[in-house]
């Protein structure tokens, strides 16, 4: 599961570029990708978990990679949402 998810999250990032490039909108695939983080995150730390004490291998490896760029996203993400500057907007 969270080797799709990753997979897809990573393939959005291209195709986020290319329909701004064409003036297309995408809004589908930014909600689409933070769920596919959302997916990808619980799922690898969920495999790292049930996996726990067998040697550390391929797949043990890409979970850990896997979780750990899924969990950088989210706080980058999180950081930057708490640091938008609503400043420019019209008090009421």
């Amino acid at each position: 599961m969270f080797v799709a998810a990753g997979l897809y999250a990573l393939a959005c990032i291209p195709a986020i570029f290319i329909f701004e490039s064409l003036g297309w909108r995408e809004t589908f695939l930014h909600l689409s990708q933070f769920i596919a983080v959302l997916t990808c995150l619980p799922g690898g730390c969920l495999f790292l978990w049930a996996t726990r004490g067998t040697r550390f291998d391929f797949h043990r490896g890409l979970a850990a990679v896997a979780s750990i760029f899924c969990g950088v996203w989210l706080v980058w993400l999180v950081y930057v949402v708490l640091s938008l500057d609503f400043s420019t907007l019209e008090n009421p």
